[in-house]
């Protein structure tokens, strides 16, 4: 999960700077403050990903199904945007998990120790700094550091000794390059960039915005000191004055302080004669930021954890569609339940969409129950033709005076023909379903031979403490996997199909489906012994 999300997180803030280049290309043309795009852009970095993480994940549809249904039309897919990239599940190692763990939380808090240690030398040294009231302002006289801005609610300036005694332009300007930083709370912003750096110290392309961030800073105070009527040329030389002096900015502040390449970029900006198509550069690089801010948002994060998603016991449908059956039994075949016979005793069932009996028929079977073996055929005593036939699920009622009488309900839905069916008594469960066979039985996708089944023992919660494949009978195969694990209770029990990512059924090598059998434990069994 932790490697995933680093992978996303970097995509997603090198993508969102590149919006932010294309969108300060627009801003420097049309004189709007430079900074903005670089701050949005840090913050939609950190936001995105982290929103991936709040945000509850989509699942493919809500558990369900009533009893063992065997399912070929079910394939509704859920409608939704098309991610643009998706970041799929990386192949699960805990100790990779670990050791990035450990690293990032070794690096943050390293990082942070720094400026925090910094920052406590720094106000320990300014309690012996001469305060001198230039104007109407106090600022720090220091030995070796400034010009420089450091504090994040209470700005202090900060400015070298040799500064005081420099010409009166060089000191005028330093300080009111000082000044407005102090005005527009750039310490303030520059403090919530590194914090978002601290935090993700592993994303390079968040790093690199921050010290594009920290350059549009100067660039945006430069331009307000020339708003106020500074010459540029006098401004410039001030800027070299300070640069030729080797000292030295506090760590974490904002300083006048540059290296020579960053200078001449800055006075470069100055001096900068208006492009005549400004307006249409601007114009095209807002279109291309928007582009990249549509590419971010429109990668789809990696799934947040790498175990098996969860499939609830569907207790709720089995008993309200029981109630159904007992309620036709009782009015339409009175003391059907009390009869004995040798064979299997069955009413086949048409239900609409509130799950009421559109349709039923009684039918008689020479074999038992356990040995009875069902298909589409045996709608056509209530006149419904095989390929109008969507599913055959069963359930069996009991008697509750003699647990040996028991009636087997064989039940299906309308369906329209040429159109998808979706069943409103099987909630959809297929995305799940195929997710857990991926999971479970990843050799599967290569190819199934014919006759093999697939099994999967969950818990109360949903999720899977046991799979197998083997050849088995669908029949009764909860009370082998009691056999086979003793102590446990079994109740809910269902048969669903596996599809593809397009909803078409897979199938073995004989050409049959390949169905998913889930079986869930009782309320208060144990889990399976090992």
């Amino acid at each position: 999960m932790i490697a995933g999300f680093m992978l996303y997180a970097s995509l997603v803030a090198a993508i969102c700077a590149a919006a932010a280049w294309f969108a300060e290309r627009a801003f420097a043309h049309l004189g709007i403050a430079r900074r903005l795009p670089w701050a949005v852009g840090m913050i939609v970095s950190v936001a995105i990903p982290l929103a991936s993480l709040a945000l509850p994940e989509i699942s493919g549809g809500a558990a369900g199904g009533v009893a063992l249904v065997t399912d070929s039309g079910n394939r509704a897919l859920a409608q939704g945007s098309v991610p643009l990239f998706v970041l799929g599940s990386l192949p699960e190692r805990p100790w990779l998990e670990l050791l990035l763990a450990i690293g990032w939380a070794s690096v943050s808090a390293t990082i942070f120790a720094v400026y925090l240690l910094a920052a406590w030398r720094l106000w320990r040294h300014a309690r012996d700094w001469p305060q001198l009231q230039l104007g109407h302002q106090p600022v720090w006289i220091a030995n070796d550091l400034g010009p420089a801005v450091f504090g994040l609610f209470r700005s202090r300036i900060i400015l070298p000794r040799w500064l005081v005694g420099a010409s009166e332009a060089t000191l005028r300007l330093a300080l009111a390059h000082e000044r407005q930083h102090v005005a527009a709370r750039d310490p303030a912003l520059h403090a919530a960039s590194l914090a978002l750096v601290i935090l993700f110290p592993w994303n390079l392309a968040l790093l690199w915005q921050q010290r594009r961030l920290r350059f549009a800073l100067e660039v945006d105070c430069d331009a307000r000191v020339l708003s106020h009527g500074t010459n540029p040329a006098e401004y410039g030389d001030a800027l070299l004055a300070v640069s030729q002096r080797e000292t030295q900015a506090p760590v974490g502040a904002i300083a006048l302080i540059e290296r020579t390449s960053q200078l001449e970029r800055r006075i470069d900006i100055m001096t900068n004669i208006t492009h005549r198509h400004r307006a249409w550069i601007a114009a095209a690089c807002l279109m291309l930021a928007g582009a990249c801010v549509f590419a971010a948002t429109a990668i789809e994060a990696p799934p947040r954890t790498n175990a098996s998603p969860l499939k609830p016991a569907p207790t709720g449908g089995a008993m309200k569609l029981g109630r159904h059956f007992e309620e036709m039994l009782a009015a339409r075949y009175p003391g059907l339940l009390e009869q004995d016979r040798a064979g299997t005793a069955a009413v086949v069932v048409l239900l609409n969409e509130d799950w009421s009996i559109a349709k039923a028929a009684q039918v008689n079977f020479e074999e038992s129950i356990d040995k009875l073996q069902l298909n589409k055929d045996v709608f056509g005593v209530l006149g419904i033709a095989v390929e109008a036939v969507p599913y055959v699920g069963h359930l069996g009622m009991q008697s509750p005076d003699n647990p040996a009488h028991r009636v087997l309900i064989v039940f299906t839905e309308r369906s329209i023909p040429g159109e998808r069916f979706v069943s409103h008594v099987a909630l959809d469960t297929l995305a799940i379903d195929r997710e857990i066979f991926r999971r479970q039985f990843p050799e599967a996708q290569h190819g199934v031979r014919a006759g093999q089944g697939f099994w999967v023992l969950l818990d109360r919660d949903g999720q899977v403490v046991r799979s197998g494949q083997e050849p088995f009978d669908t029949l009764e195969w909860n009370k082998s996997l009691e056999a086979r694990f003793p102590a446990i209770r079994t109740q809910e029990v269902t048969l669903t199909p596996v599809t593809d990512d397009a909803g078409e059924p897979l199938l073995d090598s004989a050409g049959k489906e390949i169905n998913l059998y889930s079986v869930w434990l009782a309320p208060g069994s144990p889990l399976p012994a090992r």
